[in-house]
């Protein structure tokens, strides 16, 4: 995962009943779902694009044909 080295898990107190352990696994769990995250943005913005640059190229079209 991270090569050979791996971290000791680090303990965070939040407060007198939540005790939160962070390790690698959760660290690559939050990042892949991070990442995951911002793909499914991405690809939803270039479909958006996509949809823009089709209705730009036919009002163009309606343009070309009145000229």
């Amino acid at each position: 995962m991270f090569g050979l080295f791996r971290r000791q898990p680090t303990t965070i107190v939040i407060n007198e009943t939540t005790v939160v352990e962070i390790t690698d696994e959760t660290l690559v769990e939050a990042h892949n779902k991070r990442v995951a995250e911002l793909l499914n943005h991405n690809n939803q913005q270039l479909e958006e694009n996509r949809a823009q640059r089709r209705r730009i190229a036919e009002l163009e079209a309606q343009i070309n044909v009145g000229s």
